[in-house]
C-alpha cells in the first residue's frame, strides 16, 4: 500500500498546482481585463500563461485515475460511488452560492428582496453553473459517465490506435482551431473544416482525459531537459503571443490560453510528464507524503468554495488589487481561508461528506483536524 502511494505521489503534487492555480487564475482576472497593459496587466499575464494548464491538468489527472482503476467498468461503482462523490457537495455548494447571491443582492443593493434572480438560478441549475467557476464540474460529469465505456474502449486498444485516436483529437480540436483564433477574420473561414464532418465525438475534454490515462502508464521516458525547453518554448510563446495580441486589440485576447488551445495542450503534456519523472526518481520523505497528501485531499472543496471569497473580497473592496502586493495578499488569504474551511468541515461527521466529498473515515486520516491533532478514528 505504501508504494502505491508513492508511484501516484505526482499525481497529488500535480492536483495541488492545480488547486492552487485556479485560485490564482480567478484572483488575477480582473487584471487581466480591467488594467490593460499596466504593470498589473503584465503581472497577470506572467503568472496566468502557466496557471492555465491547471483546468487540462486537472481533467488528464482524472483520466489517469479513473481510467487506470479495474473498478471504472463497473456502472454501480461509478453512479454510487464516484458521481456522488462530486455531485453531493457540488449541489450542496451551489445550493449556498444562490443563498450568498440572494443575501448579497439583498443587503449591498438597496435591502430591497427580488426572488427573480435566485428562482433563475434554481431554475437553471441543471444546466447552468451559479457561478461561473462551476463550468468545470458540469464539463466533468459527463466525463465521469463515459467512463464504463471508455475504460472498455481503453483496455482493447492498441497503442497504435490510441496514439491515432490522441492525434484526431490534438489535430482537429486543437490545431485547427488555435490556428482559427490567431488568424485574420477574413481567412478564418479557409482553415475551418465544416460541421458536417462530424468529428464531435472526439472533441472537448474526453481528449484531454484519453491523454491523463495514455500518459499516466506510458513506460516511455523523456529527456527532463527536453520537456523543461518544451515548457519554456509554450510559455514563452503564451505570453509573447497575449502580449503582442493585446497590443492590437482593444480587449483583453485569450486566444493563446484556451484550454484547447495548442500551446497550452503541448505544455500541459510537457508538465504532467515532467513532474511523474521528477517523482518517479525522488525517494519522498513520510512528513512530506503526508503534508502532500492533505493538500491533495482538500483540493476539491478549495475549489468549490474559492471563488466566493474572491467575490466577497471584491465588493466589500478588502485588499482592493491595485498592486501586485495586493494582488499575491488577496490569493494568499483565499487559499488559507478556503483549506481551514474545507480542514473545519472535514471534522464533523455531519459536515464532511456533504460538503468536501470526502467520507469522515477518511478525512480522519488525511486533512481533518482529528488527522492535525494526531488522534486516530476508532
Amino acid at each position: 500500500m505504501e508504494n502505491k502511494r508513492v508511484n501516484f505521489t505526482y499525481i497529488d503534487i500535480l492536483r495541488i498546482f492545480s488547486m492552487f492555480s485556479v485560485v490564482g487564475l480567478h484572483t488575477v482576472a480582473d487584471n487581466l481585463r480591467f488594467y490593460r497593459l499596466t504593470t498589473n496587466w503584465h503581472f497577470a499575464n506572467i503568472v496566468t500563461s502557466l496557471l492555465s494548464i491547471a483546468v487540462p491538468v486537472f481533467f488528464m489527472i482524472s483520466g489517469a485515475l479513473i481510467l487506470s482503476s479495474p473498478k471504472a467498468a463497473s456502472l454501480k461503482y461509478t453512479y454510487k460511488k464516484r458521481l456522488t462523490k462530486i455531485l453531493v457537495p457540488f449541489l450542496v455548494w451551489s445550493l449556498l452560492a444562490i443563498l450568498y447571491y440572494f443575501l448579497i443582492g439583498y443587503f449591498f443593493y438597496g435591502k430591497k428582496v427580488n426572488f427573480e434572480p435566485t428562482i433563475y438560478r434554481l431554475t437553471h441549475l441543471l444546466g447552468q453553473p451559479v457561478t461561473i467557476h462551476l463550468w468545470f464540474v458540469y464539463a466533468l460529469v459527463p466525463l465521469y459517465i463515459l467512463s464504463p465505456i471508455l475504460k472498455v474502449l481503453v483496455d482493447n486498444m492498441s497503442e497504435k490506435t490510441a496514439k491515432y485516436a490522441l492525434f484526431i483529437w490534438f489535430f482537429f480540436s486543437s490545431v485547427m482551431l488555435t490556428v482559427a483564433r490567431l488568424v485574420d477574420p477574413e481567412i478564418k473561414e479557409t482553415v475551418m473544416l465544416s460541421y458536417n464532418y462530424n468529428l464531435d465525438f472526439m472533441d472537448g475534454y474526453i481528449g484531454y482525459f484519453i491523454l491523463g490515462y495514455y500518459l499516466h502508464n506510458t513506460k516511455r521516458k523523456f529527456s527532463c531537459d527536453i520537456l523543461l525547453t518544451v515548457i519554456v518554448i509554450c510559455y514563452t510563446l503564451i505570453f509573447g503571443g497575449t502580449w503582442i495580441y493585446q497590443n492590437m486589440c482593444t480587449d483583453y485576447f485569450e486566444g493563446f490560453k484556451v484550454y484547447s488551445g495548442t500551446f497550452i495542450l503541448v505544455m500541459s503534456v510537457a508538465v504532467f510528464l515532467f513532474v511523474k519523472q521528477l517523482c518517479e526518481n525522488h525517494e519522498f520523505k513520510r512528513g512530506t507524503l503526508a503534508r502532500i497528501k492533505f493538500f491533495s485531499s482538500v483540493s476539491y472543496m478549495v475549489y468549490l468554495v474559492h471563488n466566493l471569497l474572491i467575490h466577497y473580497m471584491s465588493i466589500n473592496e478588502w485588499i482592493v488589487i491595485e498592486n501586485i502586493f495586493n494582488t499575491v495578499l488577496r490569493f494568499v488569504i483565499v487559499c488559507a481561508v478556503s483549506v481551514i474551511l474545507t480542514v473545519l468541515l472535514g471534522s464533523t461527521k455531519a459536515t464532511s461528506y456533504v460538503f468536501t466529498g470526502v467520507d469522515y473515515k477518511t478525512a480522519c486520516k488525511t486533512f481533518n483536524l482529528q488527522y492535525l491533532f494526531g488522534r486516530k478514528e476508532k
